[in-house]
């Protein structure tokens, strides 16, 4: 179904996003945009001239089918109302110390969400301030027959997404060892990022290589993304293991990392993206690391 069709129908902007590696928070935007066209999907099916296929006549029954639709309006809301504004915030921070109070509200709102789902019809907003109003788009918030049905798998969703969340942020919330950090302990996590968004920028151009070149292996595509931006330094890497050495026996002996995997992670000087490097020590002689790598087999130390 093309954008043409969508603005024939009074639909200027198609709320479908392309996926970007495995980030769920595009599912869910994804499936609020489905609950959004699910009227003009199927106007355009049913009225086809041409008998519908094997595809065209399950999108239908799923259209359909009322359960799945409340479940899309579930995750449509969730996403504007939860995982939009927390992902934003996310970005927007640049450690992981200063979203303390951020994993505080999240779990917070959920909880509530959880013991009152109606919640989510009336406004409720993730984070203070002058936010866009995440009611921007209505037919998302629309209360219909199938509001008692939605609501439980409005419940059931922001408790699976509120345990997780209590889980991964526990160091962070109240009691937890990084909870009202001193200045010290900011600054040693100064250069660890608040999201995953590195990672999932990997995973898209791992998708998209994958696209483009089907035949490839794996190992080829990846060799092919991680040549990209600023290349390795060998004498970054060999400052690091010394500091690895240091870190992990203080007599300074550097057999004791043979067979270990090792992530060397590097800082784009343009892009500021931080690039990963994985190997593994093999053996340590006359002062110099074997490093089993695709760019080069010895560093020395």
């Amino acid at each position: 179904m093309s954008n043409v069709y969508l603005q024939s129908q009074g639909i200027d902007n198609n709320p479908i996003e392309k996926m970007r590696g495995i980030r769920f928070n595009v599912q869910f935007n994804n499936a609020g945009g489905i609950f959004f066209l699910k009227d003009v999907i199927l106007k355009y099916l049913l009225q086809s001239k041409m008998a519908l296929n094997y595809t065209q006549q399950l999108i239908v029954d799923s259209l359909q089918n009322r359960t799945l639709i409340c479940i899309c309006q579930a995750l449509g809301m969730i996403s504007k109302t939860i995982t939009g504004p927390y992902w934003k915030a996310a970005s927007d921070k640049n450690t992981p110390i200063e979203m303390g109070y951020m994993y505080t509200r999240l779990i917070d709102v959920l909880d509530n969400i959880v013991k009152s789902p109606s919640l989510l019809y009336n406004n409720i907003k993730l984070f203070f301030g002058s936010e866009k109003d995440c009611h921007d788009i209505q037919d998302i918030f629309k209360v219909d027959e199938n509001r008692n049905k939605t609501y439980l798998f409005i419940s059931k969703l922001c408790y699976v997404i509120m345990e997780k969340a209590k889980k991964l942020f526990s160091d962070f919330l109240y009691g937890g060892k990084f909870y009202n950090a001193d200045d010290d302990l900011k600054t040693t996590a100064r250069t660890c990022p608040s999201n995953n968004i590195t990672v999932e920028r990997l995973m898209g151009k791992l998708d998209s290589a994958i696209k483009q070149s089907p035949n490839s292996s794996v190992g080829a595509i990846e060799t092919k993304i991680a040549k990209k931006g600023k290349p390795l330094s060998v004498q970054e890497l060999t400052t690091n293991l010394r500091k690895l050495i240091f870190h992990r026996n203080p007599f300074n002996d550097p057999e004791s990392l043979l067979n270990k995997e090792i992530v060397h992670t590097w800082e784009d000087d343009n892009t500021s993206e931080q690039t990963c490097w994985n190997g593994r020590l093999l053996s340590y002689q006359n002062q110099e690391f074997e490093v089993d790598t695709i760019e080069s087999s010895y560093f020395k130390s």
